[in-house]
């Protein structure tokens, strides 16, 4: 399975993704202070349906700021290293830790997050419906080599990316949508077509008709305006990096630390 969207948590708001093919299109995005944040979700999600009718099967990016990550100055490593290298590295038990582990320029990079921010992330997608079925993480430049992957929800089978979400664009609404213009055309028709004959029917002032015609005759009526406003303006940069639950915000991050000695 390959997911088609990523939901993406930032101290600035929650951000929807949609996969394209070069990259990903930004759906739009939430303010952590909305007044109705359920409200604005489901709209977030309604839009997503409009560009895959067939459902969603996101990504969740986990927040940065949630994540360890070390880099061992060897590519002679396992996971048993690895885990040794985690011990004590953060707050919790290396057994509540989801890791993830690549090798590059002669160093090992590891990522590590807690099962439980998972578990919180995974629970908020899924009350608010965006039907998450795997985690990962966009790393910070020379802390990882790709993209950070913690694995798949349970009953799912996702092939992981090799690269990271990179947002080059935003995602066209107005494309998906349909487009009523044909209703907006015949409705001038139906209500012009009587109207020269009205006017040309009075027998009082026959030398008038042409100026009573021109007065009364209804003026063509506009197409309405349909098209949806264009979000690029909202999001003309993106960074994608990911706030996150404060039961763990206090994992220091560390760019690089030593291999470990022996």
């Amino acid at each position: 399975m390959t997911p088609n969207f990523a939901l993406s948590l930032t101290f600035e708001g929650i951000r929807l993704l949609h996969r394209v093919q070069d990259g990903w299109h930004m759906v739009g995005e939430v303010a952590l202070d909305v007044d109705d944040l359920g409200a604005a979700l489901a709209q977030l999600r309604a839009q997503a349906l409009t560009i895959e009718p067939g459902g969603l099967r996101t990504k969740l990016l986990i927040p940065n700021e949630q994540i360890k990550y070390l880099a061992l100055d060897s590519t002679r490593v396992e996971m048993d290293d690895v885990l040794a290298a985690l011990d004590g590295a953060t707050p919790y038990a290396v057994a509540d830790l989801a890791v993830d582990f690549t090798k590059g320029g002669g160093r090992t990079y590891v990522a590590a997050v807690a099962r439980e921010t998972l578990d919180e992330a995974a629970s908020f997608a899924t009350e608010h419906n965006f039907e998450p079925v795997c985690f990962a993480a966009v790393p910070e430049a020379f802390t990882f080599v790709g993209e950070a992957f913690f694995g798949a929800l349970d009953g799912f089978d996702v092939q992981r990316d090799e690269d990271p979400v990179v947002v080059i664009g935003v995602a066209d609404l107005g494309a998906v949508k349909p487009d009523p213009a044909p209703d907006a055309i015949a409705e001038p028709e139906e209500v012009a077509a009587p109207e020269p004959e009205k006017v040309a029917a009075p027998d009082p002032a026959p030398d008038a008709t042409p100026d009573a015609a021109a007065d009364t005759a209804p003026p063509t009526k506009p197409a309405p305006d349909i098209a949806p406003s264009d979000p690029s303006d909202m999001f003309e940069e993106l960074t994608l990096a990911a706030s996150a639950p404060d039961d763990t915000a206090d994992i220091d991050l560390a760019d690089e630390t030593p291999a470990p000695a022996g």
